[in-house]
């Protein structure tokens, strides 16, 4: 079930009747039922993996929890990891690492029959996998304690509007809210409904929009060349950004519905002066729970010159492998971490290089830096959306190149009436998201259904209409999955 589609405008508005409608002291298991049932519109067999890891976590987290001795709680911390990662690794990673060992055999002329297993993918495994080790990391340190109740920490585990795509969440963040006995409020409602609408306009017309032209780009790597590759590539930065923020403004948005506040994952990324910056702006659950789990264990930064920069490169490699199994995600992955490990050396080594022009022109220095690292960002999305290394490095060539033949992306866009019109619509449509973007920016903490709710009741009339007709009128020509639903 995904979320633009007809199943889930039906699925929302009952579960969220329903889970006012039903007793308190039943809505947990309302809730555990409603996620599994979402989770199973996809494979039925989903739910066992989720299930089987729900139960092996719990158990591991209150033996955990009823020993002392730290030492002696690690078997059981292994016990959930081991699981954890043995599913990932079997049903996302195995194929790669066969296909990758049988590459390396080929090379050396060895002829060796890798095994491979065609297994379904189960939807969002690598998000709630993250969530639960988290919780089972937490408890052995003691930094959180062990859910006693089954149902609750199995809601935890599987709580449907954050399931396949996050955000990740944290025990202590989501089950005390889980258990709150939350009254119908109509404000809550209502700013949980604006986000939603907004998530779907970024989804079903943004995104879906400029998704034509990233394809005709990136489907056909001989055909196009110079400008056009930079501006497919630009095309899908904003395509995967409205994609997966607009998938998690609709996750956001319904459970507000329900009274629970689910972590931002997005703080308009690309107004980021500094590629540091921009990873605390995007993705910001992964990018928390990468360096709360795997890059403070490492040492951190508090560690040598040439041992930060491992660190960051292996993390940000594992970050780029978690979204995918592809060298693409993992050469992802690297040119981040090349782009963070340069800023890092400029900083140590030359301090004072930075663009100043001066307080009187602050805010060109801030555009300059703005535009600068969204075109640094756009590095790696170049591997993010191709189908191979390969093709991903034909990209690269061809900015520099004349197109080969006259079927190019701009050339089309501006002679094809109905192309024309879908180019010139979705460019239009990314101005509407900036403008919010630079107004939640400049607002620093408001969200964008604070935003609307404080306006008059006409724009608040008129927002409403216009993304009403514009979903409505685009979801009947598309229905894409999210691009974050594969991870």
């Amino acid at each position: 079930m995904i979320f633009n589609s007809f199943h889930f405008l039906l699925f929302l508005p009952c579960v969220i009747f329903l889970y006012f409608a039903i007793p308190y002291k039943w809505r947990w298991l309302f809730l555990l039922l409603a996620s599994y049932y979402f989770y199973m519109s996809w494979k039925p067999e989903y739910a066992f993996l989720i299930v089987a890891s729900t139960a092996i976590d719990y158990y591991a987290s209150m033996r955990m929890s009823a020993i002392a001795d730290k030492a002696k709680r690690k078997p059981f911390l292994m016990l959930s990891i081991f699981t954890n990662l043995s599913l990932l690794l079997l049903f996302k990673y195995f194929n790669f690492f066969s296909d990758s060992a049988r590459a390396v055999f080929d090379s050396f002329n060895i002829f060796y029959d890798v095994p491979e297993f065609n297994l379904f993918l189960p939807v969002g495994i690598s998000f709630y996998t993250f969530q639960t080790l988290s919780y089972s990391i937490d408890v052995y340190r003691g930094t959180t304690k062990a859910e006693k109740h089954f149902g609750f920490f199995a809601l935890f585990v599987s709580y449907w509007p954050q399931l396949v795509a996050g955000p990740i969440e944290r025990s202590a963040d989501l089950i005390p809210q889980l258990k709150k006995d939350f009254d119908f409020d109509y404000l809550r409602v209502k700013q949980g409904l604006i986000r939603v609408l907004w998530g779907f306009f970024k989804k079903v017309v943004v995104a879906d929009r400029l998704s034509i032209f990233v394809q005709e780009v990136y489907q056909h790597p001989l055909d196009h060349g110079g400008f056009a590759v930079v501006l497919g590539t630009w095309m899908f930065a904003f395509q995967v950004y409205c994609d997966f923020s607009g998938y998690c403004d609709i996750a956001i948005g319904s459970a507000k519905m329900m009274g629970i506040n689910l972590n931002d994952n997005f703080k308009t990324p690309y107004f980021s002066t500094t590629i540091r910056e921009f990873w605390q702006r995007w993705h910001i659950t992964l990018s928390v729970w990468i360096r709360d789990y795997l890059y403070f264990p490492l040492g951190g930064s508090r560690v040598t010159y040439s041992r930060l920069m491992f660190n960051t490169m292996l993390t940000f490699a594992i970050m780029g492998l978690w979204h995918g199994a592809n060298w693409t995600f993992v050469m992802f992955g690297v040119v981040h971490g090349v782009l963070l490990s340069l800023r890092r050396t400029t900083d140590k080594f030359f301090p004072s290089f930075r663009l100043n022009l001066g307080s009187r022109f602050r805010w060109l220095s801030m555009a300059l830096s703005m535009f600068w690292v969204f075109n640094l960002t756009c590095i790696p999305d170049i591997f993010f959306c191709s189908r191979s290394v390969g093709e991903a490095i034909i990209h690269m060539q061809s900015i520099f190149t004349v197109p080969n033949t006259s079927y190019d992306l701009i050339h089309n866009a501006m002679i094809g009436t109905d192309t024309s019109v879908q180019f010139i619509l979705s460019w239009l449509f990314v101005g509407v998201l900036l403008f919010f973007d630079v107004v939640l920016y400049l607002r620093k903490d408001m969200t964008i259904e604070d935003y609307i709710t404080s306006r008059t009741k006409p724009v608040r009339w008129a927002f409403y209409i216009v993304l009403l007709i514009f979903v409505g009128w685009f979801a009947m020509t598309t229905n894409a999955a999210f691009i974050y639903f594969q991870f």
